[in-house]
């Protein structure tokens, strides 16, 4: 990146300055005012004022026009900055061996586009095109056979053999000072070791645990105690919380799920003054109490692999599940029958783990389901769309905390299910879908009744069903 921004200064001083119109100096000041110095800014204002004091103080009593004018400027020539014909010019321009493109075809392109300003963003409005870049370096390396970890300009290498380790490093290191990038050697950590701090979470690959850093965990718990002193909170205050406890879910296990009524309580207060004080209710309480007691806890970096595989699914009437080389249904009751599909999906997940606890016990279990709003709240731990589905998703927790049943969830497409020969749904699914390609299933009442006299197996497609 610092290679970069040193061919942009090249660019830019081998631009002859040319005549220009008093409008396309004033935007090129503004723009530059954006993302330079303070100096460059007041300069810009002078130039857009013309050195004519009477028209900046109208500027001032207008309210500050010229600076609404100047930001609907720059915004103008940020999108032209996202233009895809200057980033597929830039694709074709090869590198060299010290630079990141080659500097003739660069400076061309440059020049073509309108100027260095027209064509890059500043490093801090930009941190999807930072990511690029790195992702790239980190791409390159991988093909080298480095493990390695990268969150913009933040690098993570690992390897069991230390001495290896410290060959990707070099290797690293190498590649970096070549593309021109500066490296802060106080707060690298070059050394390999067990376990260290990398975007401030604390890593042991060996003991293949995950945690927060002890200078994170005691601020944490202040904010949690002050707010269960007040049982009060402000907008900007549960906010802060809120933000801090979605970082910290990442180390904490179950950490999503026990702060869904704080996330609930924030969205139902998100349009309110920043400055009125809202009451904690009693489950966002509970919440921050159970954040309390288990922010210290640490998770798996890595789960195990699965040994039993579910894959689950609901229709109107019943519910069927294959574990494994086990086939299991049932019917919906009065009750059930009236519930929403999404809830009717995650109750068949229920029921096989409530059925199947023992056998899954300190296991992991690859679970298959076809419906996307069960997958995104077994996935997420929850969510604030569905209260209903949200208490069935605590259920669904509360017995894999029991029995210590890790769960991998993953969805699949309904017809994927049906081409399935060895789930249960494919002969029953086989003839409701008849006539109706694109629609999902259902499993048909006549079906249910034959299924007590005759064997579903054994029927043939000669058999006569009602059409879709």
């Amino acid at each position: 990146m610092e290679n970069l921004d040193n061919n942009a200064d090249r660019v830019a001083s081998a631009i002859p300055p040319g005549p220009s119109s008093p409008q396309k100096r004033r935007a090129r000041s503004s723009s530059s005012s954006s993302s330079s110095s303070s100096s460059q800014s007041s300069s810009s204002s002078s130039s857009s004022c013309g050195g004519n004091p009477k028209r900046s103080r109208r500027n001032k009593k207008k309210g500050g026009k010229s600076k609404r004018r100047s930001k609907r400027k720059v915004r103008k020539l940020a999108k032209e900055a996202k233009d895809p014909l200057m980033k597929a010019s830039l694709k074709k321009i090869p590198p060299t061996c010290t630079n990141l493109f080659n500097a003739e075809k660069f400076t061309a392109a440059v020049e073509k586009a309108g100027g260095v300003r027209k064509c890059f963003w500043p490093l801090k409005k930009a941190p999807k095109t930072f990511a690029a870049l790195t992702n790239w370096i980190a791409q390159t390396l991988r093909q080298r056979g480095v493990r390695i970890i990268v969150f913009l300009d933040d690098f993570l290498i690992a390897h069991q053999d230390e001495i290896k380790l410290q060959t990707h490093v070099k290797i690293l290191l190498d590649t970096l000072e070549t593309l021109g990038w500066l490296i802060n050697y106080k707060k690298s950590i070059i050394t390999p070791s067990k376990s260290l701090v990398f975007l401030g979470i604390h890593w042991d690959p060996w003991m293949n645990r995950k945690r927060l850093t002890d200078e994170k965990i005691p601020g944490l718990v202040a904010k949690i105690d002050h707010l269960l002193w007040k049982e009060r909170t402000t907008l900007r205050e549960l906010q802060s919380l809120v933000g801090l406890l979605n970082f910290a879910s990442f180390t904490v296990p179950k950490g999503r799920l026990n702060f869904r009524a704080l996330l609930s309580l924030l969205n139902k207060i998100l349009m309110s003054d920043h400055r009125i004080l809202h009451n904690l209710p009693h489950a966002a309480i509970e919440n921050l109490i159970w954040w309390r007691q288990n922010c210290q806890q640490s998770s798996a970096i890595h789960m195990p692999p699965p040994l039993h595989f579910l894959t689950t699914d609901a229709s109107d009437i019943a519910w069927g599940a294959r574990l494994d080389n086990l086939s299991l249904s049932g019917l919906w009751s009065e009750a059930e029958k009236d519930l929403h599909c999404n809830q009717k999906e995650m109750i068949a997940i229920l029921r096989v783990l409530e059925d199947h606890c023992q056998l899954l016990k300190h296991k992991t279990v690859l679970i298959q389901s076809d419906n996307k709003s069960v997958v995104a709240y077994l996935r997420h731990e929850g969510g604030t769309k569905s209260a209903p589905l949200l208490d069935l998703t605590y259920k669904v927790f509360q017995i894999t905390e029991e029995y210590q049943i890790h769960m991998n969830i993953f969805y699949i497409p309904a017809k994927e299910i049906i081409q399935n020969q060895n789930n249960i749904f494919q002969p029953i699914a086989a003839f409701s879908t008849i006539g109706c390609e694109n629609s999902d299933w259902r499993i048909r009442t006549a079906l249910w009744r034959l299924s007590d006299l005759i064997n579903i197996g054994a029927i043939t497609n000669q058999t006569s069903f009602p059409q879709c």
